[in-house]
């Protein structure tokens, strides 16, 4: 099984042309992170949560690496806008990339498994993650926020809460709106966010920090 995933996942993204060079292998290893993060999910829910997962990776290498990008919100927006429509919607713009494609395709197989509640709970949360997260962090770049001002932005522009929808398609085991709003349920989900948030600013610290310079 996981190794039909990750041959379906590379073929997939080879034949739209996402990925070449060396960046295949960096993407092989991603994918391989799908399996792990989702160690007991179906195949079938595996590649509907794995597709997210490579959604957010190739939508963060159209910036992370780019400071001109990164430093700037209206690039940014150029960038996310056009990915949130085609995930959000199932279609594709006028004048579609293979990237635009590949973001319909996740988001019309997230919709086909989760019900009404988990897929608007799930956009709203990747709306806020990039319109309220990456974008308006963009604008404090080379800005150093306090810990106050820096955990709830770093919250939203970690996506993870919307990771977190996804999970709960992975272990069929969705939460029921009564759940979800509990004050338990909701500070876990919350302080999950920031375990994963802040590792990730500290594994990625040379590569976006000391090599490409955004802070």
């Amino acid at each position: 099984e996981v190794t039909r995933y990750l041959q379906l996942a590379r073929s997939d993204v080879l034949g739209r042309g996402l990925v070449a060079g060396e960046d295949v292998h960096r993407f092989e290893r991603f994918a391989a992170l799908d399996v792990l993060m989702y160690a007991e999910a179906s195949f079938e829910a595996l590649v509907v949560c794995g597709g997210f997962n490579q959604w957010l990776f190739f939508l963060d290498d159209q910036y992370d690496d780019h400071p001109e990008v990164a430093t700037s919100p209206e690039r940014v927006h150029e960038v996310v806008g056009p990915a949130f429509e085609a995930l959000s919607s199932g279609r594709l713009p006028r004048l579609g990339s293979p990237f635009a494609e590949f973001s319909a395709s996740v988001g019309r197989r997230i919709r086909a498994r989760a019900s009404t509640q988990l897929w608007n709970r799930f956009l709203q949360d990747t709306y806020d993650y990039l319109y309220r997260g990456s974008t308006v962090a963009v604008s404090h770049y080379d800005t150093v926020l306090t810990p106050e001002e820096y955990r709830p932005l770093r919250r939203l522009d970690s996506s993870m809460s919307a990771v977190v929808d996804v999970v709960e398609l992975g272990h069929d085991g969705e939460l029921s709106e009564h759940d979800a709003r509990d004050p338990l349920v909701r500070e876990l989900r919350q302080l999950a966010c920031d375990h994963v948030a802040f590792l990730n600013d500290l594994v990625s610290y040379h590569r976006e920090v000391v090599r490409a310079g955004c802070c």
